[in-house]
């Protein structure tokens, strides 16, 4: 009796485990699949793998996932020639420009070839060209608003 009792809500339980989204595995992505994806939500997915594959070469990250997505987003728009680049490369090198408490661990990951050092040419001069859509918003402000931030005109 106690077995028939059992059987109903197992039964149940895989039936609802198959509805469960569970993230998949990372794979490397290069900077061209990374323009590519257009929800954050899943940029942040591929990041989170990413940072996690750095801490385990003991890389200190101190940045928020979000905050490397943004970062990766600038530099790929200003350095289209790391299109062919893995985004863990473009973020190992982001991370040792951005976070000197960084550079021992990568420098042992590069040693050891687990991360491949790559020359990012060309960083964002600041926050607001690290934001991917700073020239639409401008247009939503007012004009004495876009001329106190030094934004673009409407007119453009």
């Amino acid at each position: 009796m106690k077995n028939k009792d059992l059987i109903l809500p197992i039964i149940g339980i895989i039936f609802i485990a198959s509805f469960v989204h569970f993230p998949q595995p990372a794979v490397d992505l290069t900077g061209k699949e990374w323009g590519t994806i257009t929800k954050a939500k899943k940029k942040t997915v591929c990041i989170l793998s990413d940072m996690r594959a750095l801490s385990k070469e003991q890389v200190p990250l101190k940045k928020s996932a979000k905050k490397y997505v943004a970062s990766l987003d600038a530099v790929l728009a200003i350095n289209p020639e790391l299109k062919e680049e893995e985004i863990r490369d473009i973020l190992a090198a982001i991370a040792y420009k951005s976070e000197p408490d960084s550079h021992p661990a990568l420098d042992k990951a590069y040693q050891k070839a687990t991360i491949k050092k790559i020359e990012i040419h060309r960083w964002p001069a600041d926050e607001a060209e690290a934001a991917p859509h700073t020239e639409s918003l401008s247009l939503m402000l007012s004009p004495k608003l876009r001329a106190k931030f030094g934004l673009p005109s409407a007119s453009k």
